[in-house]
């Protein structure tokens, strides 16, 4: 990273369109009443909608007008209101209030409209950006316009200046080892050098307070202003803003007076068109059953960063659902990382975002490869892509706090102590970037340490079948393994292919469809279960056991081809030719085929070794079979077998199953000098016929 800062920002425009920007999950805190009265809650959200909920289950929402945390209940229009009860201090039970109260009626409408709204306004954005997309090579600049207004009741904090705000937001390298900030808090860059080091040089982003002579006064209260619409035309009408000279590279930005959720108003950071609006100062946590979670701080560069991203990109949001977020990337809501969560030191953007605007290069992959190598590297990122469908692919890349870490913007990411691991995105064909949590948790805070491979949980394993998972989005295997991750470091290890190959990792159960990529063993002490209605393509390679393990396959498989080798009851493996299989065998072993093929040169069954063609195989002979002494030829009831040339019985056995048809090309014949089995019924007869000419018959010799 350049430098050290904080900052508060950006732009803005006038439209009806209102969402959202901060996304939050405060986890279980401590929240204390204006009586003194403590109770632990949670408030969560995201751009469009936000809960706060008591341990027992219970909605609850601030009154505004006496300062307390009362019950919810739901309004005429479906949004959430306060009732007289007071959490932590009277009964809902005793007054019959519902647990777990979602949004309703008008209100869910009004949200679904919002995030098409939202969506909307994201493509429009693109679209202008391509339309105006310029040559290679060419920096964009963006100038940021701050418009700093106040209210009746709520006037901004004089420790706040004009030059705080435009230091924080356009400076350049300025902060290097120093801290400049009205709170004494620590920064770590501006606004500029955020989005200079996320595009390579490629954005340069300036800007400054456009009324230095004072804070725009709106006309009301706070409170008055529970719409954009209502804010956004007052404060065009106080301050004259030319609104004409806006841009996708003029943009700008209000800046309102107090905290983004607090004075009961219902302005909060939203997106409008060519830019947001913005709270001059911010609230966190300060940890888990703090009291001071309320403390209002100046509002730092993280969620600033984060709207610019929707406003100057039409990036979008990227956490997997409402209350699944987490803090590896700056759309998600690493926007709140840094020291006490105060948005000081806001996560990079995700890999897929940089590579969509072309600020980074990712890395296709195809097969598969043992011990690949994962390089971090901060200024030049190594990140693989492995495409599954045209619209659904999964990232990986090495994530680490080592390598001069308290320089770059991946200082506040929440690492298992001192280390970091590997990062496995998902790319759904929904259109999320979903991050696969090692740990499983979806959680947020101390329990996102665990989200790395290996991680907390030392979690060196991601496959279709493991927790988490990398199946798609539809609920299909997508053949993805990822196996043996190696400790953290600068340079990690895995295996890493699309189809099974290698050892299996631990006794599983394969189920849905199955793609072997290369050669899978089934270790010692390990069980692999193949379950019914599966189907595996071995894909040329074969899946076997090594010393005592296990390989159990249930009723109703299929397997392509279908050549088994057994010891017993023991399935040795599955292989994709006879020759394979046959090469593998040891005496008293049986080879089993059940698809069918084809001999295309003479062959034999040697000693020791039973070779059974099965009913749900057809087998054709192009060369001689010879059935060796001490070995058996096994054909199965109703099977079909083509002989192009001769079947040699040299003291082996041939057993011929009921309802069986061999059938002989010209002068060709079964020379017995061992054993036949051959016995059919009238009703379900065994027949030896010519398909070509005639055939010589079956021959006895005196050795017989």
């Amino acid at each position: 990273m350049k430098n050290r800062l904080s900052l508060l920002i950006i732009f803005f425009q006038l439209t009806q369109l209102v969402v959202w920007a901060n996304n939050i999950d405060t986890g279980w805190i401590k929240f204390k009443q204006p009586d003194g009265t403590e109770f632990i809650g949670r408030s969560w959200g995201d751009e469009f909608e936000f809960y706060s909920e008591t341990q027992d289950g219970f909605r609850f929402v601030k009154n505004y007008r006496t300062g307390y945390w009362c019950y919810a209940t739901l309004a005429s229009q479906g949004n959430f209101e306060p009732t007289k009860l007071k959490v932590g201090i009277d009964d809902p039970v005793k007054y019959g209030l519902i647990k777990e109260l979602s949004f309703a009626g008008h209100q869910q409408e009004l949200i679904e409209q919002k995030r098409k709204e939202f969506a909307k306004e994201l493509t429009k954005i693109r679209e202008e950006m391509a339309k105006n997309k310029q040559p290679l090579m060419t920096t964009r600049n963006i100038w940021v316009d701050l418009v700093l207004v106040e209210f009746q009741d709520v006037r901004h904090d004089p420790a706040y200046t004009n030059q705080h705000f435009n230091t924080m937001f356009a400076s350049n390298d300025v902060y290097e080892g120093t801290i400049i900030h009205p709170d004494g808090k620590p920064v770590f860059g501006s606004v500029r050098d955020y989005w200079e080091e996320m595009t390579f040089n490629d954005v340069i982003i300036t800007g400054a307070v456009w009324n230095p002579a004072g804070w725009i006064l709106l006309d009301y209260d706070k409170i008055h202003y529970d719409t954009t619409d209502a804010f956004v035309n007052d404060v065009n009408i106080k301050s004259g803003y030319p609104l004409g000279d806006l841009n996708s590279n003029h943009l700008r930005a209000y800046i309102y007076a107090g905290n983004e959720y607090a004075e009961g108003s219902g302005l909060h950071p939203r997106l409008i068109p060519n830019g947001y609006m913005m709270a001059a100062e911010f609230s966190r946590p300060q940890g888990p059953g703090s009291d001071d979670w309320q403390t209002n701080f100046l509002g730092n560069i993280g969620t600033h960063c984060h709207e610019l991203g929707h406003a100057a990109f039409g990036l979008g949001d990227r956490y997997y659902a409402p209350g699944d977020f987490n803090h590896w990337g700056l759309m998600a809501i690493g926007n709140e990382n840094g020291p006490l969560d105060e948005c000081a030191c806001p996560a990079t953007l995700n890999p897929y975002d940089r590579q969509q605007e072309g600020w980074l290069s990712i890395i296709p992959f195809s097969g598969i490869e043992f011990n690949k190598s994962f390089q971090y590297n901060y200024y030049s990122p190594q990140v693989y892509q492995v495409q599954v469908r045209s619209n659904e692919f999964f990232l990986i890349e090495n994530r680490q706090s080592w390598c001069n870490a308290t320089d770059t913007f991946d200082e506040y990411l929440p690492w298992h102590p001192d280390e970091g691991g590997l990062l496995v995105w998902h790319k759904r064909s929904t259109g999320v970037l979903d991050l696969i949590e090692a740990d499983n948790s979806n959680s947020e805070g101390v329990g996102e340490q665990g989200d790395q491979f290996p991680g907390t949980t030392d979690n060196r394993f991601l496959n279709d079948f493991t927790s988490p998972n990398v199946k798609l989005t539809n609920g299909t295997n997508s053949q993805i393994t990822i196996h043996n991750i190696s400790d953290a470091g600068i340079t990690m290890y895995a295996d890493l292919g699309i189809g099974w190959f290698g050892n299996i990792p631990y006794s599983l159960t394969w189920q849905n469809n199955i793609e072997i990529g290369g050669d899978v063993t089934v270790p010692a002490d390990t069980t692999l279960t193949i379950a019914t209605g599966a189907v595996v393509n071995l894909n040329g390679h074969t899946l076997h056991i090594s010393g005592n393990g296990n390989i159990i396959r249930q009723a109703g498989v299929t397997v392509n081809p279908d050549i088994q080798l057994l010891s017993g009851s023991t399935l040795k493996g599955q292989y994709p030719t006879l020759a394979s299989a046959f090469a593998d065998a040891q005496s008293g072993d049986e080879i089993h085929l059940a698809s069918d093929d084809t001999l295309h040169t003479a062959w034999e069954i040697p000693t020791g070794i039973t070779f059974k063609v099965t009913n749900e195989a057809s087998l054709v002979l192009e060369g001689d079979l010879d059935v060796a002494d001490g070995a058996t030829f096994v054909v199965d009831e109703h099977t079909y077998i083509k002989c192009y040339d001769h079947i040699d019985i040299q003291g082996g056995t041939m057993e011929v199953s009921l309802g069986t048809r061999l059938e002989f090309d010209h002068y060709r014949k079964i020379k017995v000098k061992g054993i036949l089995n051959a016995e059919g019924t009238a009703s379900d007869r065994i027949v030896f016929t010519s398909h070509n000419g005639d055939w010589t018959g079956i021959c006895f010799y005196e050795e017989c």
